[in-house]
């Protein structure tokens, strides 16, 4: 449904989400050593500039109403506002902290759907879906995460994305099981848990930059995907089908978090992911290496294409200051 843009905004603290990017940069092919991300760990580079604007928030229910779960599908109304360039938007959906697929308008259920939205239009979207976890009397967690432009993709190994694939998150909503979700998850698998900085890499993440004043990268949560061998490089890299690839994850609030990989805008489960990563107070960081299996995906159905979009979501199971979806930036995946 489109709709004029209505002149006076909804700047409701924790109703909406606004994304602000006003430059004119376009995507395009670049050299590998010239798009770092910007993990102090591994490289001092910053990203593309941005360029579009718009809002996103749950119209329907009203945010003091919570969701309720009794037997019947879940149902509501997200929006797009559109107050820059014409652009898409794909919206990823999770209850407590595991991807939820869900139906838009008359569109099959599926964990993404991507909507086109018109420079200066208002866009809702009525959505429904069947909780995929959750016993009777509990109270769960609904998190909305909004993609720009995810039906871009990239076109070879050195693709930068820019502000393409950049996510926008909003508050929490919260879901009241009358019922048993239909299927219940396995056991989600523990990472290891973090360890302490060096005194090299406090000093990556705490420091007096050059006009004098201290920063302190702890105070929020950052979380990076990168190549094994150099992490500056904008993909990651495929061996005999096994895509290898190193995960930072550090600062914030002590939390835990629900990560789970994502290639196409489609989630991963395999038997390391969806995995369960706890975030400790103090100068701790995670850094491991994992592996995805790309046949197994492809026995299973996975569609993959000759490049590919691939980052991590980090989902926490709690809720407070702080505690926000995160995504790693986007790197090719090469089939």
């Amino acid at each position: 449904m489109f709709t004029s843009r209505k002149p006076v905004m909804r700047f409701l603290a924790g109703m909406i989400g606004i994304l602000l990017l006003f430059s004119g940069c376009q995507k395009q092919d670049v050299a590998p050593e010239t798009s770092g991300g910007e993990n102090p760990f591994t490289s001092q580079g910053g990203g593309e500039e941005p360029q579009y604007a718009y809002g996103f928030g749950i119209s329907e229910p009203a945010y003091e109403v919570d969701m309720v779960y009794s037997g019947e599908p879940v149902q509501g109304t997200y929006y797009i506002d559109c107050l820059g360039s014409d652009m898409t938007a794909g919206i990823l959906m999770f209850v407590n902290g595991i991807p939820q697929p869900y139906q838009a308008k008359d569109q099959p259920e599926r964990y993404m759907h991507v909507q086109q939205v018109p420079s200066g239009e208002l866009v809702s979207v009525p959505f429904s879906f069947t909780p995929v976890c959750g016993k009777a009397g509990q109270a769960l967690s609904v998190r909305f995460v909004s993609i720009l432009n995810p039906d871009i993709r990239p076109t070879s190994s050195n693709y930068i994305f820019g502000n393409n694939g950049m996510g926008l998150v909003i508050s929490p909503r919260t879901i009241h099981m009358e019922k048993d979700a239909p299927v219940q998850p396995e056991e989600l698998t523990a990472c290891f848990p973090q360890r302490e900085m060096t005194q090299d890499e406090v000093e990556e993440v705490i420091y007096v930059d050059r006009h004098g004043l201290q920063v302190n990268k702890m105070e929020s949560m950052h979380l990076f995907a990168s190549n094994c061998t150099d992490a500056n490089l904008p993909y990651i890299p495929v061996d005999n089908g096994i895509a290898s690839f190193d995960v930072t994850l550090y600062g914030g609030p002590e939390c835990q978090y629900v990560l789970v990989p994502y290639i196409n805008h489609t989630p991963v489960f395999s038997q390391d992911f969806p995995c369960m990563v706890k975030v400790e107070q103090g100068t701790k960081i995670f850094d491991d290496t994992f592996s995805i299996d790309l046949t197994q995906l492809e026995k299973q159905g996975f569609t993959l294409e000759d490049f590919n979009t691939f980052y991590l979501v980090a989902i926490p199971i709690q809720e407070g200051a702080g505690m926000d979806i995160q995504l790693s930036y986007c790197k090719i995946l090469e089939r």
